[in-house]
């Protein structure tokens, strides 16, 4: 049975579910015809790519084939924009009269604009809409869209990775709703306005920007004291002023102190911190966070995007789930950084789990401060469906003698803010590191069950293997010996060797070169005070998978939170057609 049913799948962050539900419909131009439309929004400016329109692939080959094309785009839930875009340039680009329209829209969390409004234009226009939520999705919202009845039009899942199992479901309500007699076409509404052009965007480091710290005051002086180096090391970086970033600073405690107003002058900031101090007292993050909804975010201007960043020693003593909703709510997104205590409790404080790092000393804050730089100013980068982007990742470092002992923590620090950037799970990304030298040897398989946190104890107790830099021996015993099933590799699931060296090799690099290459596993190299690129680039997947740095203490520059690595990830084309599937919103 065909049925006349053109879909737009918008927002469509996870191809499985896509794909799905297009391997059950009948797509022909006098049938079924799909269209793709992923939306985000750039510091509260909305932004809408259509992949493909209604009627441009023919075949349901064609469609999978561009589903598995689709590349991602970054920035934060502006649902609402993206609904009235699809109203007034999808559905109306491709009229056919009595077939039903449906959309679906998958999503993950609040939108910051209002879809209640886009929302009954899409349903009073006759287009029935299905909504699908992810992790942190706000069910009013999702009702608020989705078309009645809403048991049958709103479905919910934990996580991306459960994504794919709702795709029949999906299918046979979207199908169910195709087979209904046509309604009576309604009363044409007026077409809504065109969106205007946004204008010119600014500079990244100078978009409106509120940064709220919440910085923990329980802590002794001399931890205290990390947190206000990173702060003067975050200001000084910044690009302040009322046009752009303003700062504010609440000091946790007891009682919440309201320690600095928003403010974006350097001189004044900076003055301000010098007043900073540790209280005693409980660590009452839930009531910080409330005092910064009733009495900051109601300053904040209405056109910036607003962080609330909290730094804690310790866990919180209260409860901070109704101030997490109230900040929230306002539209605040919080990023959790912290040292003492478990990285489940800053993921649980955290708006994403892309926003939240875990040290075991609060004087990584100090090297962290280029990260978060980027972190703020550079829209996420959120990997979906775990059962197509997991990844097992080895981090192939020089322990040799040709590295010095200062050279060496240099490497421990790279990989201490590269891991806290990494979502390190059995069931996710599974990480290994070995040395190069003398002998390779492995500080931690694939297999380790403890995630990020056993990886950066790992990391903490690393030493210098020593010995000649023999960098084929390392790729051959990394083949062999951890990535296999055996140490906890997985079948289907990409493999990424990043390898970071500090001169020539002492051996043979050409046979476990190839055999990488064969297996389909990529290899990105960071050379530090090596001039022969060439030889960096035989080995890597690519020329563009080389980076080189006069010196270790540069490798801060190359760490994973900045992105460089899952953007290289996805402009390699075995990665980006197997492994990744990226998107714009934030879970």
């Amino acid at each position: 049975m065909f049925f006349l049913l053109p879909i737009a799948l918008l927002y469509i962050m996870c191809p499985p579910v896509t794909i799905s539900v297009t391997q059950g419909l009948a797509i022909r131009p006098d049938a079924v015809r799909v269209g793709l439309v992923e939306f985000s929004g750039w510091r509260k400016r909305p932004r809408h790519r259509t992949f493909f329109h209604l009627p441009q692939h023919k075949s349901q080959e064609a469609v999978l084939k561009a589903i598995r094309k689709t590349p991602y785009m970054r920035g934060s839930t502006r649902t609402g924009a993206a609904l009235q875009y699809t109203l007034g340039d999808v559905f109306a680009r491709a009229p056919r009269s009595g077939v039903p329209r449906i959309l679906v829209l998958i999503t993950d969390g609040k939108s910051q604009d209002h879809v209640s409004g886009p929302g009954k234009h899409l349903r009073n226009s006759g287009i029935e809409i299905f909504t699908i939520g992810v992790g942190k999705f706000n069910r009013h919202q999702l009702e608020e869209i989705a078309s009645n009845p809403k048991n049958t039009h709103i479905l919910t899942v934990n996580n991306v990775g459960a994504l794919k199992s709702i795709g029949e479901t999906l299918l046979k309500s979207v199908c169910s709703a195709a087979q209904e007699k046509p309604k009576p076409q309604p009363i044409p509404l007026p077409r809504p306005p065109p969106l205007q052009p946004a204008p010119e965007p600014k500079p990244e480091n100078e978009l409106e920007l509120e940064l709220i710290f919440l910085i923990d005051g329980t802590i002794p002086q001399s931890q205290f004291a990390y947190i206000i180096k990173f702060l003067n090391a975050i200001v000084g970086r910044l690009s302040l002023g009322n046009d752009y970033t303003r700062i504010a600073i609440v000091v946790i405690g007891t009682e919440t102190s309201y320690a600095v107003p928003f403010s974006g002058s350097r001189t004044e900031l900076v003055s301000s911190f010098l007043k900073l101090h540790a209280v005693s007292g409980s660590r009452n993050l839930g009531l910080a966070l409330k005092y910064v909804a009733s009495n900051l975010l109601n300053k904040a201007r209405p056109n910036a995007a607003k962080f609330i960043v909290t730094i804690l020693g310790g866990p919180p003593a209260d409860d901070f789930s109704i101030g997490l909703a109230d900040v929230e709510s306002m539209g605040g997104s919080v990023i959790a950084l912290g040292a003492g205590l478990d990285a489940q409790i800053l993921e649980q404080i955290a708006s994403s789990h892309s926003l939240f790092v875990s040290w075991t000393s609060l004087s990584s804050l100090v090297s962290y401060s280029s990260s978060f730089i980027t972190l703020v100013y550079e829209p996420i980068i959120v990997e979906t469906n775990p059962s197509t982007t997991n990844m097992d990742l080895v981090f192939l470092v020089d322990g040799s003698n040709g590295v010095s002992d200062t050279d060496f923590v240099e490497i421990r620090r790279f990989l201490s803010n590269s891991v806290s950037s990494i979502d390190v799970r059995p069931d996710r990304h599974r990480l290994a590191i070995v040395q190069i030298g003398g002998q390779p040897h492995t500080d931690l398989f694939l297999d380790s069950t403890g995630g990020k946190k056993a990886a950066l104890a790992a990391i903490s107790k690393m030493s210098r293997t020593k010995g000649a830099r023999n960098v084929g021996q390392a790729l051959t015993y990394v083949l062999t010996n951890v990535l296999n099933t055996q140490h906890g590799a997985r079948p289907y699931t990409g493999k990424m060797v990043v390898m970071v060296v500090g001169g020539a090799t002492a051996d043979d690099v050409t046979g476990p070169v190839k055999e990488l290459r064969n297996l389909g596993i990529s290899v990105l190299i960071v050379g530090v005070a090596y001039s022969d690129t060439t030889a960096l680039e035989a080995i890597a997947s690519s020329p563009d998978f080389v980076s080189t740095y006069n010196s270790f203490g540069m490798l801060e520059s190359f760490s994973l939170t900045t992105g460089m690595l899952k953007r290289r990830l996805n402009n390699e084309p075995y990665m980006r057609a197997n492994l990744i599937c990226v998107c714009s919103i934030n879970f």
